[in-house]
């Protein structure tokens, strides 16, 4: 019997290995950074949101999240605007050229995945697709309670 800590241990090794894998690939502009990469994809998939939402869905500090917006603004992929009724909120959005640099990203992405996906053969490729499916509900699950 594989104990669930065994299993862990192994994909705590293997994840980052896939991640690198497919990483470099994703790579699509100089002036985009693995961190500003994965700002663009939250936005597109929540919509303009708060930089105190942002910080919080990120797990980094909103001086920190500052900084992404603030050099993803300069770019040109997001933009600020004020809450209407209470100025002090600002809100942050992705910009027509973020959504194309999420199309493009997306793309990128699949054409990656094709390249990994044919060393599995049907029934692995499905199993692989519904157990991530399956993490991914838990995990939406325990952030939400």
């Amino acid at each position: 019997m594989v104990t669930i800590e065994t299993v862990a241990k192994e994909v705590s090794a293997l994840v980052p290995k896939l991640i690198t894998g497919i990483k470099g690939s994703l790579m699509l502009h100089k002036d985009v950074t693995g961190q500003q990469m994965i700002m663009i994809l939250l936005l597109n998939e929540i919509g303009a949101s708060k930089v105190n939402t942002l910080s919080k869905r990120l797990g980094v500090s909103p001086p920190t999240i500052t900084g992404i917006v603030d050099r993803l603004q300069r770019s040109g992929y997001v933009e600020r605007f004020r809450d209407t009724e209470d100025r002090r909120i600002v809100f942050v959005k992705l910009t027509k050229r973020g959504h194309k640099f999420v199309d493009k990203l997306k793309k990128t992405i699949q054409r990656r995945w094709i390249q990994i996906l044919v060393y599995l053969n049907d029934k692995e490729r499905i199993a692989y697709v519904n157990i991530l499916k399956k993490l991914i509900r838990a995990i939406s699950r325990e952030a939400e309670g």
